[in-house]
């Protein structure tokens, strides 16, 4: 690569952004393909675009780099010093700011679409961005906004933002700052918090939009609302920086598709620049050479390889912590639903006890009722109650006797087997009798401490009425993730951790084998039938467990306090 190919003017220092392109060119640092094509289309562009109308200031390009040096970090190891850009972040800039149209001599970016792992400084430097078009870029009365679906996380940035001005003196001179917006008086520009649910959402005329987290976003309504609102300003702004997500139905996957669209030369659009941090098909999750595709800070902040480490030491042990390891710190998109607990793991809990050794214990049940022709699962986990204990766990399984026939007439043999091993209540006719369910509660609450029998209301609420006339404490615990998410992580956390015991039920682990994990994009989750084959997978025995250490989690027994002593 030559000075000119660069935009570097010959016989002048190289500025970082232009070292960056340098180093990728000649493989001196590690960067996704994404990227690689991201530097190739400004150096082609270099070559070509003026024939479409378009030139590179790298005047420009140079002086707002170096503008985002008035502000300066506000927490952490970095604080009341100059915010720098890394060489990654600057090319960026350089690039985005730098490329002018020959008409008006206005910027030719107008949409900017930055994909990178967490922890990469993405919040400081959408900060840094807002604050340079409030204050630096010029536009009369401008209106920039820190855009999300939730005020509260579109004042992450916008927080951010005004930490910096209050870290700068010379920015208060310039800044004011009120309790829901930063003002330049001068100029009558202003940035705000904006989301769904602010007032005033119509008749916005943005000069600048930043969004972080769009992968967060569940439908396009707030994306729609700002890409429409700037088409009276003669060079308008929208930054997005994003880690990947779940989402692949939502408006963040569509506009990365998109702008990997021209990316690769399919789609010509000389309006949206793109910037995809991301590990590449074929690359593995352990081979650490690969994370600086996804992590290009991790030269520059000395935390960000250890923490790297320790998180795919959990993923490696952990489906939930795998998935969001990919997702969140290496940008591979993927769907929700992945393969949960290990087998071996599981097969390492075994025990020898039986549900005699348990009599009198502190005890929480919970039930997922079937329809009337499914699997029915009962669950009781008995809390340790003395130093060193572990968590145990048994299992009650219910079938009509029409279904198992059913299952043994197509082949599938395995139901009548575990009916005869005394592990399937094969209930009398074609739907499942609750008054046999209802009966071993009673029995349960008979025979141990049975604090609380959690259960899904969708098909349980005249049984779970008749126990609750019986005296048993009856909670409701719907199929989603506030419910239910505090008792997966703890059920995979005694798996994993050897803290668990279970007798060794063949139809229990059949369903751990089976389960799955649902994973929201924050950090929520909750267990799921496999997403193919998925009526043939039953994962009920899994849910009711989580369901009973939900409840049990939620009223904590006290260790050492001996039978009938516990807090609530």
């Amino acid at each position: 690569m030559t000075a000119t190919e660069s935009g570097m003017q010959a016989n002048q220092p190289r500025h970082p952004a232009e070292g960056f392109i340098d180093d990728v060119l000649h493989n001196r640092i590690v960067v996704s393909s994404y990227v690689r094509k991201a530097v190739e289309r400004h150096l082609a562009d270099l070559q070509t675009a003026g024939e479409r109308g378009f030139y590179f200031d790298r005047e420009e390009a140079l002086w707002v780099c170096s503008c985002f040096e008035l502000f300066r970090h506000s927490e952490g190891d970095f604080a009341g010093q100059p915010f720098m850009l890394s060489p990654w972040q600057a090319f960026c800039t350089y690039v985005v700011f730098g490329w002018k149209q020959a008409s008006d001599n206005m910027r030719r970016f107008r949409r900017v679409y930055v994909e990178v792992g967490r922890k990469n400084g993405k919040s400081t430097w959408l900060a840094a961005v807002a604050l340079f078009m409030l204050l630096l870029d010029g536009e009369p009365s401008g209106q920039v906004y820190s855009a999300a679906t939730k005020l509260d996380q579109s004042k992450i940035v916008w927080n951010a933002a005004r930490k910096m001005v209050k870290a700068s003196p010379e920015l208060l001179k310039a800044i004011k700052i009120y309790r829901s917006s930063l003002a330049v008086p001068s100029t009558e520009s202003t940035f705000i918090p904006l989301s769904s649910d602010s007032k005033g959402m119509d008749g916005l005329n943005i000069s600048c939009a930043v969004v972080d987290e769009l992968h967060a976003h569940p439908n396009a309504d707030v994306w729609e609302l700002i890409d429409t609102a700037t088409g009276s300003r003669s060079q308008p702004l929208i930054w997005i920086i994003t880690t990947a997500g779940f989402n692949q139905a939502g408006i963040c996957f569509e506009l990365r598709s998109f702008v990997i669209d021209i990316l690769n030369g399919v789609v010509d659009n000389d309006q949206w620049f793109a910037f995809i941090a991301c590990l590449d098909d074929g690359d593995k999750y352990a081979d650490e050479t690969c994370w600086e595709k996804a992590n290009p800070n991790i030269r520059y902040i000395p935390t960000l390889l250890p923490d790297l480490r320790e998180k795919a030491s959990r993923a490696s042990r952990s489906a939930g912590a795998m998935n969001n390891f990919l997702v969140k710190c290496l940008c591979r998109w993927t769907s929700q639903g992945k393969r949960w607990l290990k087998l071996e793991d599981w097969d390492k809990c075994k025990a020898a006890f039986t549900y005699e050794d348990m009599l009198g214990r502190p005890a929480f049940g919970g039930i997922d009722l079937a329809e009337k022709l499914d699997l029915t699962a009962g669950c009781l986990c008995f809390p340790p109650i003395n130093e060193g204990e572990k968590w145990r766990y048994l299992w009650r399984f219910y079938l009509p006797a029409d279904t198992v026939d059913r299952y043994k007439q197509a082949g599938d043999l395995r139901w009548e087997e575990w009916v005869k091993a005394g592990l399937l209540i094969a209930t009398d006719g074609a739907i499942t009798d609750q008054t046999v369910v209802r009966a071993d509660v009673r029995k349960w609450q008979a025979d141990f401490d049975l604090r609380q029998v959690a259960f899904d209301p969708w098909h349980m609420s005249r049984l779970a009425g008749e126990l609750i006339d019986d005296g048993v404490l009856m909670i409701e615990l719907a199929q989603r993730y506030a419910p239910l998410t505090e008792g997966t992580k703890e059920f995979e956390a005694q798996v994993v951790s050897n803290g668990l015991e279970h007798d060794g039920n063949q139809m229990a682990r059949w369903m751990v084998d089976n389960a799955c994990i649902l994973s929201d994009n924050d950090g929520n989750c909750r267990p799921i039938r496999p997403q193919r084959n998925s009526n043939a997978k039953k994962v009920d025995g899994v849910v009711a467990a989580v369901m009973a250490t939900s409840q049990a989690v939620r009223n904590p027994i006290s260790i050492d306090s001996g039978i009938g002593c516990f807090s609530m």
